[in-house]
């Protein structure tokens, strides 16, 4: 399992460094930083009337902000 800040550092391109106050356990962060999703999408496009059922739907839904 790769390191969290070297797991950070890939995932964000960029140069992440252990800050000076130390962290007790990053065994959870680590896990967090490590994981990936892997998906395997259909070839069939996605209709515009579809698309735009699901953009609506999904800006219906509750947010942190309660907006």
């Amino acid at each position: 399992m790769t390191s969290l800040f070297d797991a950070l550092n890939h995932r964000f391109d960029t140069n992440l460094t252990e800050p000076a106050e130390a962290l007790s356990d990053t065994t959870t962060l680590q896990l967090i930083a490590n994981r990936r999703s892997h998906r395997r999408f259909k070839p069939e496009p996605v209709s515009l009337e579809l698309l735009r059922m699901l953009s609506a739907v999904a800006l219906s839904a509750p947010a942190k902000s309660d907006l």
